[in-house]
């Protein structure tokens, strides 16, 4: 249509012009379409970076965690098989401790040498003292002696002293007559037997001789001044008493004395026993406590602990020896060392209350065994008959000690009456005290 103009001034229909419009817009459209796809393109792309970015960290994080555990693992393992490479090496050296140190062992046993005899001494543990020479008291001795010498061991306590003969022996042990070098002063040194050392009851009963004896002060106690060991032997150096014992004496006269010397033996010992039976002492209990305690009973007083020294005017002082069995009475029952039906002591001069009651026995028995002991002095016999046959313990329970008149008849009656009351044992032991027995005997005579 060449009449119509649109507003552009351009020569186009309408049909045209509308046609031109749709095309325009539907190219705007398209346009848009294109921009909206590209946008979304690109943010998906984005997205897609994004998430490839976050798992790409992941992995990265994952891998460098992974890489941290496999690390820790490894070093984990390495600290282990250095653990392992050290305690390989550990054993090995000791191991090789322990080989150097049984070869030095060997070494040594094989080096070992009885310093009495020179045998070789296998038993590391054993003193410097083979078996054999253990067995003779004498070897035993000097081989204490050369101990102290050299200041070895408890030994120390006899240095400077040399042996100079045996004085006697018992059942435990062993007692010589010993010199101090240097001033010549004697004394006697009382030494447990090895056999009975290897005894713990006998080690025990002998270092309580040795604890109890050391604390004892009095002229009518044998003196003890020292006491040690050397390996498993014992020993307690004290007073020498040159007359020996009462026992000794009664052996050189016929088997009993003369009342007066009797008399005046037992007089002295019975001061000793009465100091003892009060004196205030120290006691080691079983628990390892020691306690203060009054009063020792001495368990075992006979002629045989009867020892004598001479004076300046050559009358006899009686000392009382062997606290072996002695028993502080105020701890009767604690010390250990004795237990509920034991019995010990010499059957002869034991009263029936030691023997049914050893445990707890008090100061009479020893006052029961002193008058036994006199009246043994004075006749040459036991206070009591053990019939041949008869059980020795059913005699010392059952039998009554002979009038002693009926062994001597000499015997002034007043002594004898005396002497009867203090063995009465039923139902309690006729005197109880030492110093009772004592003013009693001076009053009859």
């Amino acid at each position: 249509n060449p009449d119509f103009t649109n507003p552009e001034g351009l020569l186009i229909c309408p049909d045209c012009h509308e046609k031109r419009i749709e095309e325009e817009n539907a190219r705007q459209a398209a346009k848009k379409a294109e921009e909206e796809h590209l946008c979304a393109q690109k943010a998906a792309e984005e997205a897609a970076a994004r998430e490839k970015a976050a798992a790409d960290a992941k992995a990265k994080e994952d891998a460098e965690r992974a890489l941290k555990e496999a690390l820790a693992k490894a070093a984990e393992l390495k600290r282990k098989e250095e653990e392992e490479k050290k305690r390989r090496i550990e054993l090995e050296e000791k191991r090789l401790a322990e080989q150097k140190r049984k070869e030095a062992e060997n070494k040594e046993r094989q080096n070992r040498r009885c310093e009495v005899c020179g045998d070789a001494i296998t038993d590391k543990n054993a003193p410097e003292i083979c078996p054999n020479c253990q067995k003779d008291p004498m070897k035993v001795l000097f081989f204490l002696m050369q101990r102290a010498k050299k200041g070895t061991g408890d030994a120390v306590q006899i240095a400077g002293y040399r042996n100079v003969k045996l004085l006697g022996q018992g059942g435990m042990g062993q007692v010589w007559l010993v010199e101090e070098e240097a001033t010549g002063k004697q004394m006697a040194l009382k030494v447990i037997l090895p056999q009975a050392a290897a005894n713990d009851a006998s080690r025990k009963m002998f270092m309580r001789e040795a604890q109890i004896g050391g604390q004892l002060k009095h002229k009518n106690i044998v003196s003890q001044y020292t006491c040690g060991q050397s390996g498993n032997t014992y020993f307690i150096l004290m007073e020498l008493c040159e007359g020996g014992s009462v026992d000794d004496l009664l052996a050189k006269n016929g088997g009993k004395l003369n009342l007066t010397l009797a008399t005046d033996i037992i007089l002295q010992v019975l001061d000793g026993l009465d100091y003892a039976h009060k004196a205030d002492v120290s006691v080691k209990l079983a628990s390892g406590e020691t306690v203060k305690a009054q009063g020792i009973v001495h368990r075992d007083f006979k002629p045989g602990n009867i020892f004598l020294t001479r004076g300046s005017n050559n009358r006899f002082t009686a000392k009382v020896a062997d606290f072996g069995l002695a028993k502080a009475f105020e701890t009767s029952g604690l010390s250990g060392f004795s237990k509920d039906g034991q019995v010990a002591g010499t059957p002869n001069y034991m009263p029936r209350q030691q023997i049914l009651n050893y445990l707890f026995s008090k100061p009479a028995v020893d006052v029961w065994a002193a008058a036994a002991s006199y009246y043994s002095m004075l006749t040459g016999f036991p206070p009591k008959d053990f019939p041949k046959g008869q059980d020795v313990f059913f005699s010392m329970l059952n039998n009554s000690a002979v009038p002693i008149l009926k062994r001597n008849s000499s015997i002034p009656k007043k002594l004898a009456a005396v002497i009867d009351q203090a063995l009465v044992e039923k139902p309690n032991i006729g005197v109880q005290s030492a110093t009772e027995l004592k003013k009693m005997i001076e009053g009859a005579l």
